[in-house]
């Protein structure tokens, strides 16, 4: 089975209601049926792997990984110089047309500690 990929250089755009925007280089290729996304947020690397409706996000120096799918609840783990954080993500909506207009766009809960919050986030790609 051959294995293709195609790498392309992006202009990366992360938003959100809950955080600062995120604006980088990024290199995003296509394997097996996904969607990756790889670039470097406060000298981390990190990526974002999108198939269909769920998405992975890791930053890989400190282990921190989200799993987020539409219609469904994953544990996630957040770390920090304090330690880890244990939540859970539940997404109502995760809009995926990055294939045809580079957006990416994710609705959901998180909860921890018996409190909780809405979340959206808008991923942006542009090819440069």
């Amino acid at each position: 089975m051959k294995n293709t990929e195609n790498k392309k250089k992006i202009r990366l755009t992360i938003s959100s209601d809950r955080a600062p925007r995120l604006c980088c280089e990024a290199m995003m290729t296509e394997r097996d049926g996904a969607a990756y996304i790889l670039y470097r947020h406060e000298n981390e690397p990190c990526s974002i792997k999108v198939r269909g409706s769920r998405v992975t996000v890791i930053r890989h120096g400190s282990g921190t990984r989200m799993e987020i799918e539409e219609g469904a609840a994953h544990m996630s783990r957040y770390v920090t110089p304090m330690g880890a954080l244990s939540f859970e993500i539940a997404a109502h909506k995760v809009d995926n047309r990055l294939d045809t207009e580079g957006i990416l766009t994710l609705e959901y809960r998180i909860s921890a500690g018996g409190e909780a919050d809405e979340n959206k986030v808008i991923i942006k790609t542009e090819e440069i």
